[in-house]
């Protein structure tokens, strides 16, 4: 995260995801109000996995190469700081989110591994943010791929324009769950 190649995927993404993740616990209290399939257990692996899944972000890997690494560096770590939490079933579930914010995982339907679907919409939380965080998030993309390819703007603005026409595209809605949807879709389809 401390890359002086990384303008989007940082640490302040990372932390923003983790906010879109409470917020959604949050909107559900109590147990019997979360949507089918979800549980209050997911809620240390979708922080953990909101937490690492840009922990390694190198501009140009092959697809799915980031979301791999971030996964064994997560596992890694937390294995090394032997706690009681979070717990070694946390981090599985975690490790299995990771791997599925691949790019071909956002263009898809509804994912098969439970909680992905949470992860998914609180990483692109900020495609349906105000107008200028949207341009500045995808400014700092821009530069993210300028950086790594010594692209000029109109070559850099490509990978970034083409990945927002495919989410668009892909799907009737960006979002997955009715909770972000509710909340982004609107604005995020403004915005693109």
């Amino acid at each position: 995260y401390n890359s002086n190649r990384v303008f989007y995927h940082t640490l302040e993404h990372a932390e923003n995801v983790i906010q879109e993740i409470y917020e959604y616990y949050l909107a559900f209290s109590h147990p019997d109000l979360l949507p089918e399939n979800d549980s209050k257990s997911y809620f240390a692996s979708h922080v953990i996995a909101a937490l690492w899944h840009d922990a390694v972000y190198i501009v140009g890997y092959p697809a799915g190469m980031n979301e791999n690494l971030s996964s064994y560096a997560m596992i890694d770590n937390l294995l090394k700081i032997e706690y009681t939490f979070p717990l070694v079933s946390d981090i599985e579930k975690a490790a299995q989110m990771i791997k599925h914010t691949k790019i071909s995982n956002h263009m898809s339907s509804k994912q098969d591994h439970a909680g992905v679907d949470i992860l998914l919409d609180a990483d692109l939380a900020s495609l349906g943010k105000d107008w200028d965080t949207f341009l500045n998030n995808n400014y700092n993309i821009l530069r993210e791929h300028s950086y790594n390819f010594g692209l000029v703007s109109a070559q850099a603005l490509k990978p970034q324009a083409e990945f927002l026409k495919k989410l668009m595209n892909s799907r009737e809605t960006i979002y997955r769950t009715k909770y972000f949807i509710d909340k982004y879709e609107k604005q995020a389809k403004m915005n693109i």
